[in-house]
């Protein structure tokens, strides 16, 4: 295919994924953080319209607090740019569109996403011609979890797209070196102002980028390393656009921080590396089948869920790269090598530090440099074939191994973030799957238009996620109460439906348990649910409540329904275990209260268990059973449940005595 023709294919390929990109978008995806976000670019327009001063430090304002939530906006937001925060607010406020607010925000990010794919493919080209920037697009967009993540990521997708875009402006003048051309100046600059507008230790990064390839560059180029020395103008020329180009992105983008014109880029870049360094986020995180806090895991996580989470044929066009870049040692191309620094650096980095990411979220901006040196491979083994079957041959085997990918992407296009390579195993026991906070909201959706349909009855749904909660608050939907619980308040939540995913549930719970009895929807990923709209079986909370008001016989009749509709439901064993203790049935009340305590119970329940199995055994008299079980309770109690402790006591009196009889 002729020059022409490959760049007339890239730019119909951009228009559609363009397309698919805004139709996404229209959906209206987003996360648990966008009313937080959203919050914050209205403070920001607050700040540069009318002087408020709120957004300077949120602590200071308790009524500074996101809608449908209670808690105030941490202080820490103030390091963050609102680049892309403050056009939704500018549109809100002026426009009057608060009711589309998710819709705004999400049109936007898939925007970004677009760009960064846009610029991907534009990377390509620049490495190697339009036909390596046509097969970069085609490997950005089948990166099913790059795609996902772009369209749900507001604030890193951006970033990622600044870095994109800077990338390619940096390429540009680098290749046209001496020659600094305004056109890749300018998009240089824009590149780093929108990476810095967002997130300043990216656009930092993004920064370091290009003084990092001005030095490769010299290390690689005799010619101009001749040039400069033969002439101090071109030398203070290229170091004064250079200086030009990274301190005017730089302040561009400061331009979005408001803290920025209260204190200086110095004092705002300090504090930038001081908040990264100091900022404490520690969540449990699923993997490998089991729980861990994210920070007690191993450095190499984050290496490994992108070995774990890419295309193997993309890291096949890496490896193809890399047999180029062995055979032409003696010759390397500056331009591979500076894209190979640009997503090499900050990995390494990440690697180093004690932060922990798991993934994509905050590092999605090195995926650019990735596709677009893939695809470089695949284009250049293919310049290596000069038998014109065999270059049939060698294509057909590219894309048999792109084709299971973009078969599992069309199959699973809601939750491309979910994709998991073949070397993961078996993704469904061992990691959490993308955003399910989104697949949750899908579920709600669903049952808006589904089954809570009539508008003079009050339905009342649980779910674990905020983002639910916030889309409901802003749509202003009056027939509909969301109440927050997790799958641990499955049970007892007085509600007509619950949203439940698979985040945050051990391995034992997501095989005994989920997906629940009474899905009315379920969101898939490989055909099994991983986000499920539930319609409760309303005996569950009664029945809970009853055993809590003392009414154990009632109480029990209402457990042992919602038992026989879904005997796997754990959330009642504990009840019923209590009830049937109270009731005389202690044989049952073992029985419950065990397979309760070794299933998923925190150490406040586990004293309860271990105390009435403890007394159970006392009723039944078996006395060293009942030491023992009383003596582990004794041991475990939290101290936050006294009250279990007479009750302890009463019944190791009894025990004892006894057995020494």
């Amino acid at each position: 295919m002729n020059i022409k023709k490959c760049k007339v294919l890239f730019w119909v390929l951009a228009t559609v994924i363009f397309v698919i990109y805004i139709l996404q978008g229209i959906q209206g995806s987003a996360t648990g953080d966008s009313f937080w976000d959203g919050a914050h670019g209205k403070y920001a327009l607050k700040y540069y319209t009318e002087g408020d001063t709120t957004i300077l430090d949120y602590e200071k304002h308790p009524n500074a607090v996101i809608p449908g939530m209670t808690s105030n906006i941490g202080s820490h937001m103030r390091l963050y740019g609102v680049g892309f925060d403050i056009v939704p607010a500018i549109l809100i406020k002026y426009f009057d569109l608060e009711f589309y607010e998710i819709e705004i925000r999400a049109i936007l990010c898939a925007l970004f996403g677009f760009l960064l794919l846009l610029f991907t493919g534009l990377t390509g080209k620049r490495l190697g011609g339009w036909k390596v920037a046509c097969l970069a697009l085609v490997i950005a967009f089948f990166t099913p979890v790059v795609f996902g993540w772009s369209l749900h990521l507001q604030k890193d997708t951006p970033v990622a797209a600044g870095a994109a875009i800077a990338l390619y402006g940096f390429l540009g003048i680098f290749e046209k070196l001496p020659d600094f051309k305004i056109k890749y100046i300018i998009t240089a600059i824009l590149g780093i102002a929108v990476a810095v507008s967002i997130r300043l230790s990216v656009g930092l990064i993004v920064i370091f980028y290009y003084v990092a390839g001005c030095f490769i560059f010299l290390i690689l180029n005799k010619d101009f390393r001749i040039k400069i020395r033969r002439s101090r103008i071109l030398l203070l020329k290229s170091v004064a656009i250079s200086a030009v180009i990274c301190i005017t992105g730089l302040l561009l983008g400061l331009c979005f921080y408001p803290y920025f014109f209260e204190v200086g880029p110095i004092k705002i870049i300090t504090d930038t590396f001081a908040l990264a360094g100091d900022f404490f986020h520690n969540p449990p995180v699923f993997w490998n089948g089991k729980f861990s806090r994210l920070l007690d895991m191993p450095q190499s996580v984050d290496i490994t869920s992108y070995l774990i989470t890419i295309p193997l044929w993309v890291f096949l066009g890496i490896i193809l790269l890399g047999i180029d870049g062995i055979k032409n040692i003696k010759r390397p191309n500056f331009k591979i090598l500076f894209t190979v620094f640009t997503f090499l650096f900050p990995v390494l980095y990440v690697y180093f530090q004690e932060t922990r990411f798991t993934g994509w979220g905050h590092t999605l901006f090195v995926y650019a440099s990735i596709a677009a040196l893939a695809a470089s491979g695949f284009i250049v083994a293919g310049g290596w074939i000069k038998n014109r079957w065999y270059g049939i041959f060698f294509s057909a085997v590219v894309f048999v191994c792109m084709l299971p990918t973009v078969i599992w992407q069309i199959k699973n296009f809601n939750n491309a973030s979910s994709y998991y390579n073949i070397l993961a195993g078996n993704p469904y026991y061992k990691y959490d799957r993308g955003f399910t906070e989104y697949s949750e909201l899908r579920c709600l959706k669903w049952l808006l238009k589904n089954e809570i349909t009539d508008t003079n009855k009050i339905y009342r749904v649980m779910c674990k996620n905020i983002l639910s909660k916030q889309y409901a608050e802003s749509k202003k939907i009056k027939h509909l109460e969301v109440i927050e619980g997790g799958i641990r308040a499955f049970a007892s939540a007085d509600c007509d439906y619950a949203l439940c995913s698979m985040t945050f549930a051990p391995l034992n719970v997501r095989k005994g348990w989920f997906p629940p009895n009474g899905v009315v929807y379920s969101e898939k990923v490989d055909g099994k649910p991983i986000a499920v709209a539930v319609k409760k079986c309303q005996s569950d909370a009664l029945g809970i409540r009853l055993i809590w008001q003392q009414d154990y016989a009632k109480g029990l009749q209402e457990l042992e329904k919602s038992y026989a509709f879904d005997s796997r439901n754990f959330g009642l064993w504990y009840y019923m275990g209590i009830g049937y203790y109270h009731t005389g049935q202690y044989h049952k009340a073992i029985e419950f209260l065990s397979k309760y305590y070794g299933f998923w119970s925190q150490p406040d329940e586990q004293s309860y268990c271990l105390a009435y199995i403890g007394a159970s055994y006392v009723a039944l008299k078996e006395w060293s059973s009942a030491i023992d079980m009383l003596q582990r309770a004794s041991a475990i109690n939290s101290g936050s449940r006294q009250n279990i402790l007479p009750f302890i006591q009463y019944n190791m009196q009894i025990a004892i005595s006894n057995k020494q009889k």
